[in-house]
C-alpha cells in the first residue's frame, strides 16, 4: 500500500511538472507573438508617419518653388519695366552720341593709314639705292664689275668673281644675315623679306665682318 502511494505522487508530480513546463511554452510563445504584433504595429506606425512626412515634404517644396517662380517673374517685369524706361529717356542721347562715335572712328582710321604712308615713304627714301640695280665697282679688291637684280644674285656673281675672297665674301654675309634679319625685322616692321635683304647687303658692304673691308 505505502509502495503504490509513493509511486502515485511521483506520477501526479511528473504531470504536473510536465503541464507546468507546457504551460511555460505557451505563455513564451503567446509572449512571442504579442511582442512580434507590437513590433510589426510599430513598423506600419512608422511607415504611415513617413508617408506623411514625405507628403508634408513634397507639399512645402511646391509651396516654396511657387514662391521663388513667383519672385523670379516679378524681378524680371521690373527689369523690363526699368529697360523700357530707360531706353525711352536715352533713345536721342544715344543715336548722337553713335554718329560721334563712327565720326571719330573714321578720323582715326584716315590718320592711321596716313602714317602708314608716311612710313613707307621713309623707308623708300632709305633704299634709294636699290640693289635690284647694282652696277658699281667695288673697292680696289675688285677686279671685275659685279651686275645682279637681287640679294641672291649677288651672291650667285661674286663665284664669278676671280679673287680668292669670293668664298669667303659669301660665308660672311650669309653669318650676317642669319644674325641681323630678325634685328632689322624688328627695327622695320611691315617690309618684305627682299626689301629686308637690300638693307642688310647695305650695310654687310661698309661692314667690318665683310672681308673685302679687312686689310690683309
Amino acid at each position: 500500500m505505502p509502495q503504490w502511494g509513493a509511486g502515485n505522487t511521483r506520477a501526479i508530480e511528473a504531470r504536473m511538472r510536465k503541464k507546468l513546463d507546457k504551460d511555460r511554452k505557451q505563455k513564451e510563445l503567446e509572449e512571442k507573438k504579442l511582442e512580434e504584433y507590437w513590433r510589426d504595429d510599430d513598423k506600419k506606425v512608422q511607415a504611415k508617419m513617413q508617408r506623411k512626412m514625405e507628403a508634408e515634404n513634397k507639399r512645402q517644396q511646391k509651396l516654396d518653388k511657387k514662391k521663388e517662380l513667383k519672385a523670379l517673374y516679378g524681378e524680371e517685369e521690373k527689369s523690363i519695366k526699368s529697360n523700357k524706361e530707360s531706353k525711352s529717356t536715352n533713345k536721342k542721347v544715344t543715336q548722337s552720341e553713335i554718329l560721334q562715335k563712327l565720326i571719330e572712328e573714321k578720323k582715326k582710321e584716315l590718320q592711321e593709314e596716313k602714317k602708314k604712308k608716311e612710313n613707307l615713304n621713309v623707308h623708300e627714301m632709305e633704299l634709294e639705292d636699290n640693289i635690284n640695280h647694282i652696277h658699281r665697282k667695288e673697292q680696289n679688291n675688285y677686279d671685275e664689275y659685279i651686275y645682279a637684280t637681287g640679294i641672291d644674285n649677288v651672291i650667285s656673281a661674286l663665284e664669278n668673281v676671280s679673287f680668292e675672297k669670293t668664298k669667303s665674301v659669301k660665308a660672311a654675309y650669309k653669318k650676317y644675315e642669319e644674325e641681323n634679319l630678325p634685328i632689322i625685322k624688328e627695327e622695320h616692321k611691315g617690309l618684305k623679306l627682299s626689301q629686308y635683304k637690300q638693307m642688310l647687303w647695305k650695310q654687310f658692304k661698309k661692314s667690318a665682318e665683310n672681308p673685302m673691308n679687312q686689310k690683309e
